[in-house]
C-alpha cells in the first residue's frame, strides 16, 4: 500500500509541475507502475485472498465471524485476504471453503463461483442422513412448483 501512495504522490507532483496536459500520460504511467507492483490485478485474475474477502463480505461476515465458523484465527484470515502469495494448508482451506459455502477449487480459482457453490451444496447434501436428504428433496419440490 505504501508503494501505491508513493506512486500517487509522484503523479500529483508531476501534474503540479507539468500542467494539466500531462494527466493522460501520468495516469498511464501510474497504471504501468501498478501493474508491476500488483501483477495479478493487472492480469485480471482474482487472488485467493480477494475471493475469500469478496465471499465473506457478500455473506455479511466479519473477519471475527468467519474465524469462528472456520476455526482459523482472525489474523490468519486477514493475512490470507491481504497477502497475494499465501499458501494455506489443505485443511485450513477446506475449513474456510466450508464456512463460506464453496469448494476449495473455487477459492483456488479453478472453477467459477456458481459451480463452487453448487458442488459445496451437493457435498453437504450427500453427507446428510437419508431422512434429511428426503426432507431437502421435499423442500426443493415445493419450491420448484
Amino acid at each position: 500500500m505504501a508503494a501505491g501512495v508513493r506512486i500517487l504522490e509522484q503523479v500529483m507532483q508531476s501534474l503540479k509541475l507539468n500542467g494539466i496536459d500531462t494527466i493522460v500520460s501520468a495516469f498511464a504511467d501510474l497504471r504501468d507502475r501498478a501493474a508491476k507492483v500488483y501483477p495479478h490485478a493487472a492480469a485480471g485474475r482474482l487472488t485467493m485472498g480477494v475471493r475469500i474477502r469478496n465471499l465473506r463480505k457478500d455473506r455479511g461476515l466479519t473477519l471475527d465471524a468467519l474465524a469462528a465458523k472456520s476455526g482459523c484465527s482472525k489474523s490468519y484470515l486477514w493475512e490470507l485476504e491481504k497477502r497475494p502469495h499465501n499458501r494455506p494448508s489443505a485443511m485450513k482451506l477446506a475449513a474456510i471453503a466450508q464456512a463460506l459455502g464453496v469448494t476449495i477449487d473455487y477459492l483456488r480459482g479453478c472453477v467459477p463461483q456458481a459451480v463452487g457453490e453448487d458442488e459445496a451444496f451437493l457435498r453437504f447434501y450427500q453427507s446428510q442422513p437419508r431422512a434429511m436428504r428426503a426432507k431437502i428433496r421435499a423442500v426443493a419440490k415445493v419450491l420448484g412448483e
